[in-house]
This record gives structure tokens, sequence and C-alpha cells, in this order.
């Protein structure tokens, strides 16, 4: 089966300003826009659950970050 895991859209570029909990605010508020995320607190906490367990920073300030909740419609 085939998904499309990264939608341009929802790629946000040269956000270096920000500290690291606004950009996760930011990444949920845009998930919802995009209806990709149901609920955006829920989805934040689960993306803090899955930084808990682990940095989703890449290097080269580019990070993934990422959560599992029920309120995530698509993979």
């Amino acid at each position: 089966m085939k998904y499309d895991l990264v939608y341009k859209d929802n790629i946000m570029l040269c956000i270096k300003q920000h500290s690291k909990k606004e950009i996760i605010t930011m990444l949920s508020g845009l998930l919802k826009e995009s209806k990709i995320v149901t609920n955006s607190e829920k989805f934040i906490n689960a993306v803090y659950d899955r930084e808990n367990r682990g940095s989703t920073y890449c290097g080269d300030y580019l990070a993934l970050p990422h959560g599992c909740s029920d309120c995530v419609t698509k993979p």
C-alpha cells in the first residue's frame, strides 16, 4: 500500500527564530488546518511524548517532530 507521508504544504522552512515549543504549536496548527489532525492539544501531547522517548532532531537544523495519536487522520 502506498502512502504519501510528506505533503509540501506541511513543511515549515526558515523558522529557527522560534522555540521548540512554538514550532510544535505551529506544526500542530498547520496539521489541523490541513485536516490531518483533529485535536491540536492532543497532537501536541503526542509529539512531546515522542520527544521524551528520543529527539526527532536529525542535525543541520532539520527535525521531524511527530506523534502517534487517534487524532491523526492520515499517516
